[in-house]
Formats: structure tokens, sequence, C-alpha cells
């Protein structure tokens, strides 16, 4: 299979066959311009030729008896046919009323050649057409009336012929040149213009899985080609955070999980060591069940994480309306509440429809409120509230513990990051998966903390526009 040509030559192609249109069609015109106005040129000079020997031949007539004439005629024939240029081929001719030749000269001796019939009958005053009187180029002959008679001058188009097939000969000889020069000069702008493109392909090469640190080198021009350069370099960026966003996945979950498998372990091995009474066993299992079930949480927060990371489909979005979705939590949750000597309440909750999924946006509120109900300590109070804000709406799960330390507070979202202390219970990926979830329903989730006053989570997401006859 032949190899395909490069974008600068098929760009360079291009410009040179648009250039080979424009400029054919420029010479066309051109050339066809000078044509004109080289024969226009004999034309004019062929008019002035019979003028000034009509007005001469008046003249004489007006003066002389018609034999002076005639002699004068043959005279200033013979005088100005000797006297013009060879090239010229200029032909003088005297004609009587019925078209006979009297007095003819140079090219016109011997011509022979009738008049137009209209001129005869005087239905015209003048006539000019092309007559052949030698083997290369006709003759441009022109006739017109005088005092009994008519005369006739002629001149051979050759020199002008010629004129136009030297300009003929220059565009056939320039075209190919300029052609040649636009294909060099076409070929080295667009070599030029593509350049980034290949730093660009250079980069791709070397950039593989493990090597995702490198970047599009920017010219600085400001043009598509830098444009796309930053674009692909936000690209890169994007990629490499979430390389090691999931490196950073994999190794937590690989040690969280491994704590539980080894108290699965340690617990079965110490169990199997001797015989064991059934309550024994039982007890064992019972604990090992625990740490099952531990580890099958792990594993369900993970999936609904990786859920989450995907977004929704549009077989999921529905209309969710929030404030009842917040109620419907809060009071899940009000018999938890108490067990933990902390009081949940509802602030205002504000009416607004978002469209999106309502398990998930029930799972995300549920993990905010659990996360609060854990951390707002004995005594302590959480409130749920909503309200608009930006052209949505904005839910707030606010709580009275001890705070997060200022430090902590960029990590707390990461995937199995817990806080010191006494926020250090769980895996992990409630927070995670809180912020997925908004993020998937084109929102945001923020948090506010004061070590020792309290910790607020801030919710935004896009609301629907209201139904007709609703308020807004």
């Amino acid at each position: 299979m032949p190899r395909a040509l490069s974008i600068g030559s098929r760009l360079a192609l291009r410009y040179t066959a648009a250039m080979a249109v424009t400029t054919t069609i420029f010479a066309g015109a051109v050339y066809q311009q000078v044509a004109h106005r080289i024969n226009r040129e004999a034309s004019l000079l062929l008019e002035v030729q019979l003028r000034d020997l009509v007005d001469a031949y008046e003249s004489q007539a007006r003066e002389h008896p018609r034999d002076h004439v005639l002699r004068w005629m043959r005279e200033h024939v013979d005088i100005s046919v000797a006297h013009s240029d060879p090239d010229l081929g200029l032909g003088l001719e005297l004609l009587d009323a019925s078209g006979a030749s009297l007095v003819a000269g140079g090219s016109l001796a011997r011509a022979e050649l009738p008049l137009s019939q209209a001129l005869l009958d005087g239905r015209i005053q003048a006539s000019m057409r092309a007559v052949n009187l030698s083997d290369r180029f006709a003759h441009l002959a022109a006739a017109a009336p005088v005092s009994g008679g008519f005369i006739r001058v002629a001149i051979d188009t050759t020199r002008y012929a010629g004129n136009v097939a030297s300009v003929r000969r220059i565009f056939a000889v320039s075209l190919p040149i300029v052609l040649a020069l636009t294909a060099a000069a076409g070929w080295y702008l667009a070599t030029q213009s593509l350049r980034p493109i290949a730093a660009i392909n250079a980069t791709a090469r070397r950039i593989s899985g493990s090597n995702l640190r490198e970047s599009v080198p920017v010219v600085g021009t400001g043009d598509e080609l830098d444009e796309l350069a930053v674009t692909l370099n936000d690209m890169l960026a994007r990629i490499q955070e979430g390389v090691d966003r999931m490196h950073r996945f994999n190794a937590n979950a690989a040690h969280q999980l491994r704590t539980p498998l080894a108290a699965i372990r340690s617990e079965v091995e110490v169990t199997l060591e001797r015989l064991r009474t059934p309550d024994e066993y039982r007890a064992a299992l019972t604990d090992v069940l625990g740490d099952v079930r531990r580890l099958a949480d792990a594993v369900d927060a993970m999936l609904r994480l990786a859920r989450s990371e995907e977004g929704l489909t549009a077989e999921q979005l529905e209309p969710v309306e929030i404030a009842p979705l917040l109620a419907e939590v809060v009071e899940f949750f009000s018999p938890l509440a108490p067990e933990r000597g902390v009081e949940l309440g509802c602030g205002p909750l504000s009416p607004g429809r978002v469209l999106g999924e309502r398990s998930w946006l029930d799972q995300l509120f549920a993990n905010l409120v659990s996360n609060a109900l854990q951390y707002a300590g004995d005594g302590g109070r959480v409130e749920v509230s909503s309200a608009p804000c930006d052209g949505g709406i904005e839910v707030r799960v606010a709580d009275t513990g001890k705070g997060i330390d200022p430090e902590q507070l960029d990590t707390i979202f990461e995937r199995f990051a817990r806080v010191e202390g006494e926020r250090s219970r769980g895996f992990g990926l409630g927070l995670p998966i809180a912020r997925e979830i908004a993020r998937a329903h084109g929102g945001r989730i923020e948090v506010a903390s004061e070590p020792g006053a309290g910790t607020c989570f801030s919710v935004w997401l896009p609301v629907m526009p209201a139904a007709a006859g609703e308020p807004a």
C-alpha cells in the first residue's frame, strides 16, 4: 500500500492547486485585455490613416479638377507607401462610385477587394473588416466615401499579432515558474506551520503509562496549535492525576482490606489449633462473620464509589424534590441520634427540584448526616437545612463537634482518608462517595470547620426551572 502524503505535502499541493487556478484565471483575463487593447490600437491607427487621407483628398477635390486630383492621389499613395514601416504593410486605394479601383498602392495593389454593398448603397458611412492579403496574418481594411468614390486603407496585423503572441509566450513561460515557486513556498510555509505538530508527535511517543509527566511544548503564538498543546497538557495532567489517584486508591484499599483479612486468618488459625466446644466455634464464627461483614461493607462502598464516578445515564434522571428528601433522611436517622446523645433537627428547607437519581441523592445526604452524627459528640447537635444559592440550592449539614484540623481539610475527601483522632473510624469512603454523587449531578460539596466549634458540609446542586404556574 503506498504511503499516504503528509499533511504538509497535502497542504502544499492544495495551495499550489488553488494558486494555479487563481493565476490561470488572472493570466487569462490579463491576456484577453492586452489582446483587446493591441487589436484596438491597430483599429485606431487604421482609422487615423483613413481619416487623414479622406481629409486630404476632399481638400484636393475642392480646389482642383479631377485629373489633377488623380495625379495627386497616385503621388500621395506612392510617397505614403514608400515612407511607411514595411512591417505595417500599408495599403491605399481610391475607388470610383461603383467600387472599381482607380488608384492603388502598397498591400492593396492588385488586391481587387469588393466594397461592402451597404457602403456602396450609402446605408453606412464607413466599414472595417479583416481581409486576406498575405499568407501569414490577415490585413485590416477600412473604407469611407469621398467625393465621386471611396477611399480604402489597409494595414498588416502581423506586428500586432506578434505582440499578442509575445504576451502569450510570457504567460506560458512564467506560469510554470510561478507555480513551481508557489509549490516550494507552500511546502516551506506548511512545514514551518506544522512544526509544532511534529513536537506533539515526538512528545506523544515518549508518553507511556509510567511516564505521564511529559508536556507538549507551547510556542507562545496563541494560535490553534498552541491551544491544542495547552489542551493536551491539561489532558495529560488530568490523566496523571487520575493515575496517581488510582495508585493511592489501590494502596489504600489493600491496606484497609489487609487488616480484616488478617484478623479473619488469625481467628481461623487460632480456632483450628485444637478442638473446640460448640460454643467456642460459634463465638469464633461470630467474630469471623463480623469481619466478613466489614469487608463486604468496604467492597460495597468501593462499588458505589466506582458507579458514582461513572456518572448518571439518561435513564436514571428524574425530577427530585430536595425538601421532602431531606426530611425523609432526617426522619430515618432520628431514632439513632438519641442513642449517641446527639440532637438531630431540621432548619429551614427551601423547595427545589433537582434532575437526578433519587437513591443517589439519598445516599449523598445520608452519608453526610451519618458522618455528622458520628462526630458531633455527646450532647452535640446536627442540623440539616437548605436555601437558594447562585441559581441552585445549597444543602447544609452542620454539627457542633470538635471540628477538623485545618491542615487535614484538604484530605478528607480522599479515598480511605480518615482524620486523626476521633474521626478515624470507618473506611473513609463516605465523603468521597458523597463528593462523586454531587459531581455526577453537576454540583459540588465543600466543607468549613473550626476546631472546637464544629463542622459544616455544604452541597450545591443545580435546580430545574419552575414549572408553569409554580413559584420560581
